[in-house]
C-alpha cells in the first residue's frame, strides 16, 4: 500500500499478498471518506461532468455505479452515513 501522497492506496501486490494469507469468513470494507468541495477530474478529464459538482456528489455517483457489481458478486453495503466532525 501506498500512503505517500496522505490516503491509502492498495496496490495489486498488497491485495494478492491479502489472498495468498488464506483469509476464511467475511470481509468488511469500511471507508472514511472527506470530501472536497468540489470534484477533482484532472487526472480523468474524460470523466468529468459538464457542470462542476461537489466531492459528495461525485462519490454519489460513484456509489450508484458500482452498487450493481458489489451485489451482483454477493456483498452489500451495510451502512452509509455521516460520521461526527473531523
Amino acid at each position: 500500500m501506498s500512503i505517500e501522497s496522505g490516503y491509502v492506496e492498495p496496490t495489486d501486490e498488497s491485495g494478492r499478498l491479502d489472498f495468498q494469507r488464506g483469509p476464511t469468513g467475511p470481509v468488511t470494507m469500511l471507508n472514511l471518506l472527506r470530501f472536497r468541495e468540489g470534484a477533482d477530474y484532472s487526472a480523468h478529464r474524460e470523466l468529468a461532468p459538464n457542470e462542476p459538482i461537489s466531492g459528495r456528489e461525485a462519490y454519489r455517483r460513484y456509489a450508484i455505479h458500482t452498487l450493481p457489481f458489489l451485489t451482483g458478486e454477493g456483498g452489500e453495503l451495510q451502512y452509509l452515513g455521516a460520521g461526527g466532525p473531523y
